[in-house]
């Protein structure tokens, strides 16, 4: 883990530099990155068949079920999601956004301060619900709806926080 956010730091000064210098071209290159992330995330799951164990310990929950090769698969495919810069760079690029607006004095209204926080609480609370479909079923296939999840859920929750963060951090009141 801190390994991962070493080299996630490195990419900071490149990304701060361009979205100073270049707002669209920075928001374009993160957006491609975060993209990127998400897209990774995804490869690697239906790669590894692990679609439908998004969470670490939905595994444990059925694995007296599994054999030693489908679980060293398993585990290899998680392995994969959650251990490189790749698939673990979405959230982190998000929260550079919202601290280069924060130190270039971004401001946002009182009502959009509160929508911006209540909003991001909704998308929270959604995306954590959004899960049991695969703490249910946990032998089902991969499908679209869990390859989906899978690739996206770690970026739309840390959006959802990171609303809830930049409704006070950016509020012209806080």
């Amino acid at each position: 883990y801190l390994g991962l956010d070493f080299q996630m730091h490195l990419l900071v000064p490149l990304v701060v530099v361009v979205l100073w210098k270049w707002r669209s071209a920075g928001l374009t290159l993160v957006v491609f990155l975060v993209g990127k992330s998400i897209y990774m995330r995804g490869v690697h799951c239906s790669l590894f068949s692990t679609c439908n164990a998004s969470d670490v310990d939905i595994p444990f929950i059925h694995i007296a079920s599994l054999s030693t090769e489908e679980m060293e698969r398993m585990y290899r495919g998680l392995w994969e999601m959650y251990s490189h810069v790749s698939t673990k760079a979405g959230p982190f690029l998000l929260a550079v956004v919202v601290g280069v607006w924060e130190a270039e004095g971004v401001t946002i209204t009182r009502r959009c301060s509160t929508s911006l926080f209540w909003g991001g609480f909704a998308m929270a609370v959604a995306t954590i619900y959004a899960i049991l479909p695969q703490y249910w079923w946990p032998d089902m296939e991969t499908n679209l709806y869990n390859l989906t999840y899978t690739a996206s859920f770690r970026t739309i929750f840390s959006l959802a926080v990171l609303a809830m963060i930049a409704s006070s951090a950016l509020s012209e009141n806080p």
